[in-house]
């Protein structure tokens, strides 16, 4: 009991301590010790359930009154979800350093996003509708990749369970919304553009700011990213699927009755599968999802041809249900990836983002096409969905069982500038490697009471980087770091960086693991 209450103690300090920095093993020991990283899982799902909640009901964007059919509602949102992350990822070099400006930036705009407000007159409300898809696109850009930069750097190994964990929550509370009676469900939708971003704020003020790695340089992140193409078509394909469902969901009515709660709860059901996949086994993987989930996928829209029009809802919900699988492994693939190469969350997230939301886009519009249009004729619902099919063939037939994304069993992980290939087992010894040159680091910093600036020096000073390398690793000036090797070589009593070196490398292995 004694332990136990000491760790309670522990970690209400940790909480209510005033940026009070939290050692990377802290972070690995999950949720059950960390109030922060509970209460920053909590308001990311929030912040998903707000992205799932308009597209499983996107009458919460306000009828306007100007004729914008669901389809439209959402396929305005989903271009300008697209246009706000292209910008984002386009200009991460600068905007990773004003993070805090970036959410206030998306408390403002999740808030006019929710407002259920409709102006009168049609032109006024047409500007307004297009303003609250804008606002509403950007909320979701921002506010998801600012929590997967979260999840990416506190949970460090654990960020796929930590992932699955935020979405069956965000499925939860997208389940909880639309079970609420439609009066009170935009008044809901506002509190969750509320809650989320201002839960980002507290944690950030009292453990964020101190737990964040050095912002790392687009290029060189660009440089390391491994992710290929045949993945980001992939993930194209399941949200292509994902619209196209959506379309024929609307048209079916889904938006009514008992509907809702049968989508979400399957949606949810789903959601816990993954998860409870995640801490038992990890057998969905990319490789296991490229074999099965595209022939399954062609499947259940190749259902639409012989179903009854009014029965369309039983394939279209298995087929968005279904493609949820893909779209959070992508997620958790990607966040293994930029956790293991140590890339850049705002830029190579927000691409992902863009394929998951073209590919949306995309199936949207063919829905729209083959529901409402009569491009070919009396045949034009039919030939879109031979369309769709063919087009999972081909990807299907193109895609090799080969992935490029972390974690993967006996598939390559990483590339060298050199050619070497490392597999999962090399990087495994790798990061075994760099651990114990870090516990050597933390036990001279210790010994001769370094500060935390003075440790990342060392760290970097240890490697036989030069002042110029840790000037733009660190993002600090050239006079700072000269200023930080100066003093670590006064208080260590070193007067070269090879003796540093060779006072790193002669820690004693009794106190290696004094500086953990």
């Amino acid at each position: 009991m004694s332990g136990m209450g000491s760790t309670l103690s522990d970690s209400c300090k940790r909480f209510f301590g005033r940026k009070e920095p939290v050692q990377e093993d802290d972070a690995s020991e999950w949720l059950y010790v960390n109030p922060s990283l509970i209460i920053g899982i909590v308001g990311a799902s929030i912040s998903l359930a707000w992205y799932f909640s308009l597209l499983l009901q996107p009458t919460f964007l306000a009828d306007t009154g100007i004729g914008f059919s669901p389809i439209l509602q959402i396929a305005n949102f989903a271009l300008w979800l697209f246009i706000s992350s292209f910008i984002l990822g386009r200009a991460a070099g600068k905007l990773q350093e004003h993070r805090i400006a970036l959410m206030i930036t998306a408390l403002v705009c999740g808030v006019m996003g929710s407002l259920p407000l409709v102006p009168s007159g049609e032109m006024a409300a047409f500007v307004f509708a297009i303003f609250r898809a804008a606002c509403a696109g950007t909320f979701v850009s921002l506010s998801m990749t600012l929590w997967i930069e979260f999840l990416c750097t506190q949970f460090k190994n654990k960020v796929r369970s930590s992932l699955a964990t935020f979405f069956a929550l965000a499925l939860l509370w997208t389940f909880c919304i639309m079970m609420a009676d439609a009066r009170y469900a935009p008044f809901l939708l506002l509190a969750c553009a509320v809650v989320s971003p201002c839960i980002y704020l507290f944690l950030w003020r009292r453990f964020v700011s101190a737990n964040m790695p050095p912002s790392y340089d687009v290029r060189e992140s660009d440089k390391r990213c491994k992710i290929t193409w045949s993945s980001s078509l992939l993930t194209i394909m399941a949200s292509l699927v994902q619209g196209f469902s959506l379309a024929w969901l609307i048209m079916a009515g889904a938006y009514h009755g008992w509907m809702p709660l049968l989508i979400g709860g399957i949606s949810f059901v789903v959601s816990a599968m993954v998860l409870f996949d995640t801490f038992h086994g990890l057998v969905l993987r990319e490789t296991l999802v490229r074999k099965f989930f595209l022939p399954v996928l062609a499947t259940c829209i190749l259902v639409f041809l012989f179903i009854p029009e009014p029965w369309a809802f039983i394939p279209a919900i298995a087929a968005f249900c279904f493609s949820l699988i893909p779209y959070t492994l992508a997620g958790s693939a990607t966040c293994e990836h930029i956790v293991t190469c140590q890339l850049s969350t705002l830029r190579i997230y927000t691409r992902t983002r863009l394929c998951s939301t073209g590919g949306l886009c995309l199936g949207l519009v063919v829905g729209y096409a083959s529901l409402y249009t009569q491009l070919f004729g009396e045949m034009t619902r039919q030939i879109w969905i031979v369309i769709i099919v063919v087009l999972l063939i081909v990807v299907f037939s193109l895609l090799s069982s080969r992935s490029h994304y972390p974690g993967e069993e006996d598939e390559v992980l990483q590339e060298e500038t050199d050619g070497q290939i490392l597999t999962r087992q090399d990087i495994a010894s790798i990061m075994d490697g760099r651990q114990h040159y870090i516990n050597r680091c933390n036990a001279v910093a210790e010994e001769y009471g370094l500060t935390e600036r003075q440790r990342e020096v060392l760290y970097l000073l240890a490697k036989g980087r030069n002042t110029a390398y840790i000037r733009d690793e660190l993002v600090i000036s050239p006079h700072t770091v000269k200023a930080h090797v100066y003093a670590i070589y006064k208080k260590t009593g070193q007067h070269s960086q090879q003796d540093l070196i060779d006072l790193v490398e002669g820690v004693e292995s009794g106190k290696v693991g004094a500086g953990d």
